[in-house]
């Protein structure tokens, strides 16, 4: 006799093995139809009134169970950005036929780049500006309610700024 966890493995490999049998018989079945695999559910390109409002329930539903239990107030979200303000354009060069095409120096390492790093918890975080007109300062969140403002600092960073021509 095998084992318990043995024969519950089999049992879901032989399900795995049916469910892939079902999704490429339902392939060639809507030839004509096109549809996009997502997480093992064949969803249609072209959404009906019936998918459409089954979307609208789920949301519906969402938003209800947001209201007894306040999920989306307690997400914590947060990011960094380099920015690049001082972004040097290069000029088009034209050259007779015949002659070489004059050389242009790429840009150096510029003082001009900065890191934005902004958080906080759903509706009190914010966007912050980190152009130099914005009062040259990065408005850091510590908390849902308390915020302060740093001097702003410019970051040398390693790499060259990217500057297409």
């Amino acid at each position: 006799m095998a084992p318990q966890g043995m024969a519950n493995e089999q049992e879901e490999s032989a399900k795995g093995r049916e469910q892939k049998a079902a999704n490429e018989e339902r392939k060639h079945k809507t030839g004509a139809v096109t549809v996009a695999d997502a997480v093992d559910v064949w969803v249609p390109h072209d959404l009906t009134q019936k998918n459409i409002f089954d979307r609208m329930d789920a949301c519906e539903s969402l938003l209800n169970r947001n209201k007894i239990d306040p999920i989306l107030k307690r997400m914590v979200t947060g990011d960094e950005k380099w920015i690049t303000y001082d972004n040097v354009k290069r000029k088009q060069l034209w050259s007779k036929s015949g002659e070489a095409a004059q050389t242009v120096a790429k840009p150096g390492l510029t003082a001009r780049k900065v890191i934005c790093v902004f958080g906080g918890i759903s509706r009190e975080s914010s966007t912050m500006s980190c152009s130099p007109m914005a009062k040259r300062s990065i408005r850091t969140c510590t908390g849902p309610l308390e915020c302060s403002t740093h001097a702003e600092e410019s970051i040398f960073d390693q790499q060259r700024p990217n500057c297409l021509p």
